[in-house]
């Protein structure tokens, strides 16, 4: 699993509704994709692409709901799912299948609020999210 359904978008996007249409597909699909797998890793296997990958859509949602002012209690599942893929790091990434529900509630939080956000909204929470990560390493 990665991140690439969130993938940063190019100023064309916006402008053309059946590449719009094309990437909420994409999207649609990535998600569930996402949610099956969630379920089905093993109890103490490594997940460290899966919980980067988690924690960046996240990150991107967080980012949305902060620069559009939206309500802020939208964001109190996004942080839940946050703290199991915190907690999963601390433990060097080993996966624990109770982790599985709040983060896929996590990460439909996260896709609502991307679909209700234009594409150049997004592209802006995804390279603020990029940064961050460019200055922690």
């Amino acid at each position: 699993m990665s991140a690439t359904f969130f993938h940063v978008v190019n100023q064309h996007v916006a402008r053309n509704p059946v590449v719009r249409a094309v990437q909420r597909a994409r999207l649609d699909s990535a998600m569930r994709e996402f949610q099956l797998t969630l379920y089905y890793l093993e109890d103490g296997t490594e997940q460290a692409d899966n919980v980067q990958a988690a924690a960046q859509v996240l990150a991107v949602a967080l980012r949305l709901i902060e620069s559009r002012g939206l309500e802020l209690h939208r964001a109190n599942v996004l942080r839940g799912a946050m703290s199991c893929l915190e907690a999963a790091s601390k433990r060097r990434f080993a996966w624990r299948t109770q982790d599985a529900p709040a983060i896929d509630a996590g990460m439909v939080r996260a896709a609502e609020i991307v679909r209700e956000s234009t594409a150049q909204q997004v592209q802006d929470a995804w390279r603020f999210v990029g940064s961050l990560e460019a200055a922690a390493v």
